[in-house]
């Protein structure tokens, strides 16, 4: 997906608690994307495991809000 580049941005870290609350938070995370914010999980990108960080840890300084 394309955003302007003055599209808020916003990276959502959670617990995987459940598939139910996983479910909930692609659900958002969709939605935010719908109203026009470059907003970020997890799930739409495959992660690596580098020590203890992992790639989307890499990207949170990228971004302008962590929820």
């Amino acid at each position: 997906m394309n955003f302007s580049s003055d599209a808020p941005k916003v990276f959502i870290s959670y617990s995987h608690d459940s598939p139910e609350h996983k479910n909930q938070v692609l659900i958002l995370a969709n939605r935010l994307r719908t109203e026009g914010v470059d907003c970020n999980i997890d799930q739409y990108e495959e992660s690596i495991i580098i020590g203890r960080m992992t790639s989307n840890s890499l990207t949170i300084k990228q971004l302008g809000l962590t929820i």
